[in-house]
This record gives C-alpha cells, sequence and structure tokens, in this order.
C-alpha cells in the first residue's frame, strides 16, 4: 500500500485525487487546498466520492508533517508562479516525501532548469534520500513519450511532428484562458507564451531535450514561433465574451533543427473556436503524431474523459501513473527516460 498526499483540487488536481482514492493499492493520507472554502471537507466529497476520513486542510506545516510514501502536486506553475511552486515543492521533499508533478514544466529536464533550481532540488532529495519527477502540462506525454514508444517500428526517420489539439470554448477559468494564454485579448498582444527570454524559458522546450536524449542527437538550434487567430465574431465563452477582432486561438511551434532543417517539431493548437485558418488542423483533446521517413508513420490519439476535462485527466495521470516508480527510483531528480516502458491506470475488474 502506498500512501499518498494529494496537493490541490483544481482541475488536475480533482483528477488525481478521485483516482487516488479509486486505486486499491493507494491510500489517502493527506489533502492541501489552496482555498479556505475548501478546508475542513470530506476529501471524497470534493470530488463526488464516498467519506475518505481525510479532510482538505490549507494549513502546509500540519501536511508536511504527515507521514507518505509521495505527494502529488498539482498547483498551480508555469500558469502562476514557477519559483513559488520550486520552493513549495523544495519544502516537501525535504520532509522526507517523494514527489510527482504536473506544475512546472522545466522541471521534465535538468537542463531546462537554471543552475540553481537544479541544485536546489539535488540537494533536496539527496539530503533525505527521495525522488522528485515531473510530467508537465504538455500533458506530459504526447511530445516526450509517445514519439519514442512509436519509433520501435521505424527505419529511417527524418521528421518527427506532434501536435495538440485543444478547444477552450467550454474551460471555466479566466484566470487561465485569458490571462495566462491571452485568448480575448488585442491581437497586438504579446502574450504570456510570447516571452521575449531565449526559448530554453519555453514550458515546451523540454519536450526537445527529451527528444535529443531518446534518439542520441544534439540540436543545432531550438527555434521557437506563435502564429494568431482571430475572432471573426464575438464569442461567449463561460467566463465572459471574445470580442470580434481578439485572440481566438493559438498555434506554438517548436522546432529543432539539425543540417538546418526541421528534425522534431511540436505545435501546441488551442483555440476557442473552429472558426480558423483552412490549414490549422481541427479538433478537441486530439493528438496526432506523425513520422517522416521509411516507413511513415501516422497516429491520431482521441481521447474523452467521463469524469471531467479530458486535457486536465490525462495530465493528472502522466504524474500520478509514475508514484511507484518514483518511490522505487534512486534519490535524485528523474526524468521520463529514468524509467522502463511500464503500464498505467488500473485494470477494472481487479477492483
Amino acid at each position: 500500500m502506498y500512501r499518498i498526499i494529494q496537493w490541490a483540487t483544481g482541475n488536475v488536481g480533482k483528477a488525481s485525487l478521485r483516482a487516488i482514492i479509486d486505486t486499491p493499492d493507494f491510500e489517502l493520507v493527506g489533502l492541501y487546498v489552496y482555498s479556505a472554502d475548501k478546508a475542513g471537507q470530506d476529501a471524497g466529497d470534493l470530488v463526488d466520492r464516498g467519506k475518505t476520513g481525510v479532510l482538505a486542510t490549507n494549513d502546509m506545516d500540519a501536511i508536511l508533517a504527515l507521514d507518505a510514501d509521495c505527494v502529488v502536486f498539482n498547483g498551480l506553475g508555469d500558469t502562476k508562479d514557477p519559483m513559488e511552486s520550486e520552493e513549495t515543492i523544495c519544502r516537501i521533499l525535504a520532509s522526507g516525501k517523494n514527489v510527482v508533478s504536473t506544475a512546472v514544466s522545466r522541471h521534465i529536464h535538468m537542463d531546462a532548469m537554471t543552475k540553481e533550481s537544479r541544485d536546489r532540488l539535488e540537494a533536496a532529495c539527496r539530503e533525505v534520500g527521495v525522488s522528485f519527477f515531473s510530467s508537465g502540462i504538455n500533458p506530459g506525454f504526447t511530445a516526450e513519450a509517445l514519439p519514442v514508444a512509436i519509433s520501435a517500428v521505424a527505419d529511417r526517420i527524418d521528421h518527427i511532428h506532434c501536435i495538440e489539439l485543444v478547444d477552450m470554448a467550454h474551460y471555466t477559468s479566466g484566470q487561465i484562458v485569458h490571462e495566462a494564454i491571452g485568448m480575448g485579448k488585442p491581437a497586438e498582444t504579446r502574450t504570456p507564451l510570447e516571452n521575449d527570454g531565449p526559448v530554453e524559458e519555453n514550458a515546451y522546450y523540454t519536450s526537445a531535450l527529451l527528444m535529443q536524449d531518446a534518439f542520441g542527437l544534439k540540436f543545432d538550434e531550438v527555434v521557437r514561433s506563435t502564429e494568431k487567430a482571430l475572432a471573426r465574431s464575438d464569442i461567449e465563452v463561460p467566463w465572459g465574451v471574445i470580442k470580434q477582432g481578439t485572440i481566438a486561438g493559438l498555434r506554438m511551434r517548436l522546432q529543432g533543427i539539425l543540417g538546418g532543417k526541421p528534425c522534431f517539431t511540436s505545435d501546441m493548437v488551442w483555440k476557442v473556436t473552429d472558426d480558423v485558418p483552412d490549414d490549422w488542423p481541427t479538433g478537441d483533446s486530439t493528438w496526432l503524431i506523425r513520422i517522416e521517413g521509411d516507413p511513415e508513420i501516422n497516429c491520431r490519439f482521441d481521447m474523452e474523459s467521463k469524469t471531467g476535462r479530458t486535457v486536465s485527466h490525462v495530465t493528472s495521470m502522466a504524474a500520478l501513473n509514475r508514484v511507484r516508480d518514483v518511490i522505487a527510483a534512486e534519490p535524485g531528480v528523474r526524468t521520463r527516460l529514468d524509467f522502463p516502458l511500464s503500464s498505467g491506470g488500473r485494470i477494472a475488474a481487479l477492483g
């Protein structure tokens, strides 16, 4: 039995909490929440499950004092304050608990972090003999694990192209969709995803680094670009109205260049309408993987959650399904490539 603490109950955190409660060899021993309104409620009541006897708390000292094998950290990181999340994660590690996280995408790979972050996380792990793994919010497998698995049947590889398609028309959080991503902002706005810093600061740079490691490459350079689609009429969304002429879609591209040509491309196509340029692919909770070469390989993954927002559900599982591996791992910061191919989820017939 693995003793688990769930940290945060946003869309991703609720999906994780629900799965922890439902998994036979996981025992929920603690729940940390940021909202005072949730504190004191039974964990099961927050996700439509039966009473668990575990009450949510926003007392960080109390939750850190609990005995647990692993903390599943689903606090806001990339979309709020990555450094605040990192400081909290270090406190959790220092308390003697392993951590799996979705919060900060740069934590996926050591080379994407600053030296200060690498040293801080590594020291926190090794001082008490625990491990840390981040799957990020991409949702942690589409541009990092799927191409590697599919390449097992490839011969010559010319170009790996990964595309993520997400429809945000039904997202309820204006903080995420409007403030963090930029939907509904004026066309000339530089969205938070278009920061002027080096490409290494991009949240999805880690995908390129993992591809380098997996295929034994060293890209000549990694470049990024962003294309915007503007609303052709007013669009009502749960948190407000996206006005005509404001941002209604983003196509964000990251490419690893080798020999003057793209060897790896990762596209994130996020939108609130399908009324986008004709050359944009459309879909929701859909991932396309294409390996150009011989043989040419094309895979399409369509996912639909019955218990919540699909992207949040699969994002949570990319971290939660690594809990057992992280607990068994050698102390330190671990990446996806440190673990062998293993199954995820639980077989319903087994309970």
